[in-house]
């Protein structure tokens, strides 16, 4: 040989961002609670799925109860989020041609929509806190109420504009937005069940639910 033989040396894996590292984890772990549940399903298991290791899930997330919360819970805070902020620009700028019926038809809309979407995840939610054993709730690991953070921003938007929207003064705020999220969430996930001859259209749903809605906003009539 006139040269000597160099080594070859392997490529450099590319180093992930730590946006798609936790984008990778949260991925693996809506399918992995999805299948398997929450008490079933172990940090390594979902590290494994993401092609990840299992200190990397922890260096992201902590523990396992606060990535369940927030793989499930990621696309309802987006949506949220993005619909207070909308509404926000809407209420900074003057634009007062956006009253409380279309309101109402947009977050029933785009919430009834998003439902459709990821409905296995919020019954995945629903099922690890109410009967799996080792769930989250009650475990000291997370907040008290996971979805009380992103019902308070439509709560408070909702009271900053009473007098615009027409409701009384009186009318307890706090608790229709509650009712309202309870409302479009049963029939949204639960819709095979209550209509098992079939609901109807997502138009035709979406305009019962905003008719239904608008009108217990406005509260009772006074006597």
């Amino acid at each position: 040989m006139t040269a000597k033989a160099q080594k070859i040396k392997p490529p450099r894996k590319r180093r992930r961002s730590p946006v798609e590292i936790r984008g990778l984890l949260l991925d693996a772990a809506r399918d992995h609670f999805r299948e398997r549940g929450y008490a079933n399903s172990t940090t390594r298991d979902i590290a494994d799925r993401a092609g990840l290791s299992e200190a990397m899930l922890f260096r992201q997330f902590g523990t396992k109860a606060a990535l369940f919360e927030q793989a499930i819970l990621e696309p309802f805070n987006e949506f949220v989020s993005n619909f207070v902020e909308e509404w926000t620009k809407q209420n900074v700028a003057g634009s007062g041609e956006v009253g409380l019926e279309q309101l109402s038809r947009s977050y029933v809309s785009q919430f009834y929509q998003l439902l459709r979407e990821q409905g296995a995840s919020m019954m995945a939610m629903l099922t690890a806190y109410l009967y799996e054993q080792g769930a989250p709730l009650g475990s000291g690991e997370t907040m008290e109420s996971p979805l009380g953070v992103i019902l308070q921003q439509v709560q408070d938007q909702i009271d900053s504009r009473r007098a615009e929207f027409g409701i009384d003064e009186e009318f307890d705020v706090r608790f229709a937005t509650r009712a309202v999220y309870a409302l479009v969430f049963g029939v949204s996930v639960l819709e095979d069940w209550l209509f098992p001859e079939g609901p109807g259209d997502t138009e035709h749903m979406v305009d019962k639910l905003t008719e239904f809605i608008e009108f217990g906003w406005r509260g009772k009539p006074k006597s």
